[in-house]
């Protein structure tokens, strides 16, 4: 059976598509589950398979399931367990979609929550998402819960970003995921961050696009430890 991954944040604009996307395209074999409205992963994967005859090599490890117009069933999430190594949920904001983001919680291996170091995001957290990740953890008990830094400044330090968020009492990876421009522009035409740091044009974008993609591979090491 494999592993499921939910990626939930009751705010947007916190990366959880691209996020969803970087771990995929580093495990493999995974199918990422977009149920954000917006479609955007589910975009991505058509405009993916449409630059096929532009000659892009399609990666047959990544597929892409959209339920942004309909309930995901436990039924069909063991599913998609069974059929692949990796099963990666993209949750909408839980004012948006609360039944969809409580199924995924509830039948996650791992549940990774990314945030900015911004008291917005703290209270965020507080006032939407911890009560949820209560009711998840009794009928979760063996789910793990990490808070994920995204976007934080390389000189502001990792221990500064992770004692902020101590008081939420949940386990930090300790990586950062860092180069919001690089994000914002390796998923155009069906790319991931590995063909980026590839074919990126300038210099400058292909020594960030690298830097971003060791910090993908570090993240992955770190998440690995808790789905043990």
């Amino acid at each position: 059976m494999g592993k499921i991954i939910s990626l939930v944040s009751p705010k947007g604009g916190v990366t959880k598509s691209t996020l969803a996307l970087c771990l995929a395209s580093a495990y493999g074999n995974s199918c990422i589950v977009d149920m954000d409205r917006q479609g955007s992963l589910d975009t991505w994967f058509h405009d993916r398979q449409n630059r096929e005859s532009e000659g892009y090599e399609q990666d047959v490890r990544i597929q892409v399931e959209f339920y942004g117009q309909e309930e995901l069933t436990d039924k069909k999430l063991m599913d998609l367990a069974g059929q692949y190594e990796y099963v990666i949920i993209d949750c909408p904001g839980e004012s948006e979609a609360g039944e969809k983001t409580r199924t995924a919680l509830v039948y996650s291996d791992l549940v990774i929550i990314p945030i900015n170091e911004s008291e917005f995001d703290l209270n965020s957290l507080l006032d939407h998402l911890v009560p949820l990740l209560d009711y998840a953890k009794e009928a979760n008990p063996k789910g793990r819960f990490v808070l994920l830094p995204v976007f934080c400044h390389v000189n502001a330090g990792l221990e500064k970003t992770i004692a902020k968020f101590k008081p939420l009492e949940l386990d930090v990876v300790e990586a950062l995921f860092r180069y919001r421009t690089v994000f914002k522009r390796f998923a155009e035409n069906g790319q991931t961050l590995e063909k980026y740091s590839e074919n990126a044009t300038t210099a400058r974008e292909r020594i960030r696009a690298r830097a971003a993609l060791s910090d993908v591979n570090e993240i992955v090491l770190q998440l690995n430890n808790h789905l043990r």
